[in-house]
């Protein structure tokens, strides 16, 4: 098939590709250059998902921080003032505080635990049959 050529002003036409051709050896090249396009696209997408979840989580981990902050803080108050803790609330104190403690609590928490654990036991009220 005869195809037109571009003449050159130093010698014989230039043969042109015919588009289909080019088509033809240039297809996979095409191919991943939008496959490139579609897949930053969903990385973008992707990655701003995950910030939001992130997010997310970081104000769910401070929620729960804060409501273990609470109940140590409440709890404390409440034995310091009754001068006595039984078996089964120093249990309980000691599961939120190693909680809160490994959320990263502050050192005021350990004080009042610390001070929690120097409380005499109350075996009479205690009735400590609830065996966790």
């Amino acid at each position: 098939m005869w195809t037109p050529g571009r003449l050159r002003a130093d010698g014989p036409a230039e043969e042109v590709m015919p588009l289909q051709e080019f088509i033809l050896s240039h297809i996979a090249e095409f191919i991943a250059g939008i496959a490139m396009v579609i897949m930053t696209g969903a990385y973008k997408r992707l990655e701003k998902k995950m910030a939001e979840k992130d997010k997310k989580t970081e104000a769910a981990f401070r929620g729960i921080q804060a409501l273990l902050h609470h109940q140590l803080y409440q709890d404390c108050q409440r034995l310091l003032e009754a001068r006595c803790v039984t078996p089964t609330e120093l249990r309980d104190i000691e599961k939120i505080y190693e909680s809160y403690h490994a959320l990263g609590g502050n050192g005021t928490g350990t004080a009042l635990y610390n001070r929690i654990l120097s409380l005499p036991i109350d075996i009479d009220n205690g009735k400590d049959d609830d065996n966790d």
